[in-house]
This record gives structure tokens, C-alpha cells and sequence, in this order.
């Protein structure tokens, strides 16, 4: 689909209709059946969460080498893949040991 060519490092994605069913996928995803299921559980766990009933907007799940993105739009479910590298780690700060106060 057109629509994912823009996502930056995506390596798969589905999209399900509002019963959990493949309507669309490709790379990574394509066809993962268990991952749509896996999916849908998440998004109605998910659904009851909202404040006063409020539906999300984007649920993101981040691993050691990837992130999934869910989207919820015209009863449609829209789940992308993408490559993740965390950024580096800071440097540790070394700490100056104390001046004593020795005469």
C-alpha cells in the first residue's frame, strides 16, 4: 500500500478489519496470522484503559530491535513494523573525588 511507503524503516505491516481479519499486508507481516490475533487482543485489553471511555489514538509497543504501532481509523486497524536502534547510551559523568580540607 502507498500509504506505508512513507513510514521511515518499515519492515512489514497489516491491516485488519474491526473482527481481527487480514485485509492488507506485506514484508514481515504478510499474512502473520497470529500476530494479527496477538494484535486485536492487545487493542480490546487496550480499549478499556481509555479515561472515561475515550478510545486511543496510537498504541506503540518498543523492543530491543523493533516497534510496533498501532492505529485505530475507520474501523480499521492499521499495525506497522519498523527497525529500532536505541540511541546510545550517555557517557558516565566521572565525579572529581572531594577536596579535603587538610592543613
Amino acid at each position: 500500500m502507498k500509504m506505508f511507503d512513507r513510514i521511515p524503516d518499515i519492515i512489514g505491516y497489516l491491516v485488519l478489519n474491526e473482527d481481527g481479519a487480514i485485509l492488507s499486508s506485506d514484508g514481515e507481516l504478510e499474512n502473520a496470522e497470529s500476530t494479527a490475533n496477538v494484535f486485536s487482543a492487545i487493542v480490546s485489553l487496550a480499549g478499556d484503559f481509555g479515561p472515561l471511555g475515550e478510545p486511543f489514538t496510537k498504541l506503540t509497543l518498543t523492543f530491543s530491535d523493533c516497534v510496533y504501532s498501532v492505529c485505530l481509523s475507520n474501523k480499521k486497524l492499521y499495525i506497522t513494523k519498523q527497525r529500532y536502534t536505541p540511541p546510545p547510551m550517555p557517557s558516565p559523568v566521572e565525579e572529581e573525588p572531594p577536596v579535603s580540607d587538610e592543613s
